[in-house]
């Protein structure tokens, strides 16, 4: 339960200094301002200073190795004889073997394409990229609004700064597109193979061995926007891409394996690469530019919402009173499972009857922060004990720390004593709640709320690292940094709420929402609180599409995408729906 916001935002630090490789869990963040620096030449590729490298030039007919274009499957092969430099060979067909004999180069440092055969002064890694590869390709040397590809940084700030708004660097917005735009590629590319995935593609490479052609491998700013793409968008979260041998998807997009593959195939396929422009998650649904309002009802699972007080200011008496009065004309979704959360001791007697007959609801107990803060008696935690036991209960919480809560004292003369002492019976009450749910293996709702500082999420992991790592967690309400995001990645079970916090109050950060792995990322309505709608006092679930749609904006991916991702994690986090039947003789415990 979130009312209030931030007063600081925590900015993510984008320095190149930064030390990215450190820790597996620091895989998901990404330093853009490193990857400006890609260049192109190398140790054995040196510019002459008095070399202008400017477009292909053209030798003749003569000098072109015919048939190379057209997909030759025939052995590799380095004609030393011949002036001209390929970094993985030539292929050819058996009438290039016959022409071969006739080509004569006089200029020093000419290079032959191994995939279309022009002979020219260009390197052939900068050909293949311009002439043969998608445009964003190398990501961080293209200009995205234009959408051209320039190989080194220092063209790119030389010739586009002037004529584009400084939006046309690769930065974060970028992240995500590169990605989806990779990913739409691969696909296509594993299309031509009749492969039925990208890991197909993966073992085609491995199995006729295409890698062993490749000499160079990916620098460190390379390694980064790699290590991104195999954190957040496959299964295969590695913290290391290599190119020979290739131990990843994303591996593939070398330019000299990609080179190999080029060569496999027609010209008409090696066209239709070039003009490949989808964004395609990584198991092949496409995504569009931008996200539809679905016309089709959006059904969707609240993971935390508190009904008693929905009910209280709405003037409803249980969840399906209020369902029925909510207008389907208005609100084109549907309520397929959601949380309720009962944190206030003196409405827990009240669940089953709101609740009702309504099977879709499962319902938390816990005592909030704010109460916790005067102290809990020993009869409060038997009754919450008593109460966990019940079959529709799925979790414990909400329970945290809150350091935003205010003492009870008319006029307090000793402010930060009595801020002590709520922050000491919220510790406590948390340690005594966090061994019910781990002697009863709930998952366990968290509420973290300071002024901006993070403390209060910082002191909470501490206490949850002291002895109860295993259990499962649910960072309800996230607006931490990146950082801190980061921090909490390191449990082995967590998921974060998103709720519409964001949309209400612009001060809350949220920077994390595209960083938040695909299967730890739940919503949640946090109803009556945090409604997303201006006309809308008193927030309710059948808000939680405006919630949706933000996310998918943010995410850039389809809200129907983002709406099945995020139900299967809550169900599948909570486990419901319970097969469980409830036992008739069940009812609130006897005072």
């Amino acid at each position: 339960m979130e009312e209030g916001s931030r007063s600081d935002q925590d900015v993510l630090s984008l320095s190149p200094h930064s030390e990215w490789h450190e820790s597996k869990s620091d895989c998901t963040d990404l330093d853009v301002a490193d990857l400006m620096v890609i260049d192109e030449v190398g140790p054995d590729e040196d510019v002459c200073p008095d070399e202008e490298v400017g477009p292909a030039e053209e030798v003749g007919p003569d000098y072109q190795t015919a048939g190379v274009a057209s997909g030759a499957l025939g052995p590799v092969e380095t004609h030393s004889s011949v002036g001209v430099d390929t970094s993985i060979g030539i292929y050819h067909s058996e009438i290039d073997e016959e022409r071969s004999g006739a080509v004569a180069v006089s200029k020093n440092r000419l290079r032959q394409c191994p995939i279309c055969g022009m002979v020219s002064r260009e390197k052939t890694r900068r050909h293949v990229l311009k002439r043969h590869l998608p445009w964003f390709w190398s990501g961080a040397t293209a200009c995205w609004d234009c959408c051209e590809q320039e190989i080194q940084a220092s063209s790119l700030a030389r010739r586009h700064t002037e004529e584009h708004r400084i939006g046309c660097f690769f930065d974060e917005e970028h992240l995500h597109l590169w990605c989806q735009l990779v990913s739409g590629s691969l696909h296509l590319v594993k299309s031509w193979f009749g492969l039925t995935d990208l890991e197909g593609l993966l073992q085609y490479v491995l199995d006729r061995q295409l890698h062993e052609t490749v000499t160079s491998g990916f620098s460190d700013q390379e390694q980064q926007l790699l290590v991104f793409y195999a954190q957040n968008y496959s299964p295969d979260r590695l913290s290391h891409i290599s190119a020979n041998p290739p131990n990843h998807v994303i591996s593939l997009t070398n330019w000299e394996i990609m080179t190999s593959l080029l060569r496999r195939v027609g010209p008409a396929q090696q066209q239709s690469l070039l003009s490949c422009d989808k964004f395609v998650t990584y198991e092949g649904a496409w995504i569009v530019d931008t996200v539809p309002v679905l016309l089709e009802p959006f059904v969707f699972v609240d993971s935390h919402f508190h009904l008693d007080l929905i009910l209280k200011r709405l003037h409803f008496n249980t969840f399906l009173h209020m369902s029925s009065r909510i207008s389907p004309a208005e609100h084109n979704n549907t309520f397929y499972y959601g949380v309720a959360n009962y944190v206030f001791p003196e409405h827990w007697d009240s669940w089953s009857v709101q609740v009702g007959a309504a099977k879709s609801v499962y319902v938390s107990f816990g005592i909030h922060p704010h109460i916790a803060a005067r102290g809990v008696s020993h009869k409060q935690l038997e009754d919450l004990d008593h109460l966990l036991g019940n079959y529709k209960c799925v979790a414990v919480g909400e329970i945290g720390l809150d350091f935003t809560t205010r003492c009870g004292c008319k006029r307090c003369h000793t402010p930060q004593q009595c801020q002590q002492r709520m922050r000491d019976c919220q510790e406590k009450a948390l340690l005594e709640m966090l061994q019910i749910a781990q002697r009863r293996q709930l998952p366990v709702i968290l509420h973290c709320r300071d002024r901006g500082s993070g403390d209060a999420a910082a002191r909470v992991l501490a206490i949850i690292r002291s002895g109860f790592a295993e259990l499962h967690y649910h960072r309800h309400c996230f607006d931490g940094s990146i950082e801190e995001l980061r921090e909490w990645q390191s449990l082995p079970n967590v998921v974060f709420g998103i709720t519409g916090k964001f949309l209400k109050d612009t001060n809350t950060n949220s920077d994390a929402i595209s960083r938040i792995l695909p299967h730890q990322l739940i919503l949640e309505s946090d109803a009556p609180f945090l409604s997303p709608r201006s006309c809308c006092e008193v927030n309710h679930p059948w808000n939680l599409i405006d919630v949706a749609l933000a996310v998918s904006q943010r995410r850039n991916i389809p809200l129907n995408i983002l709406n099945w991702m995020a139900n299967d994690n809550a169900l599948r986090f909570y486990g419901i729906p319970k097969l469980r039947q409830e036992p008739a003789s069940w009812g609130p415990r006897p005072r």
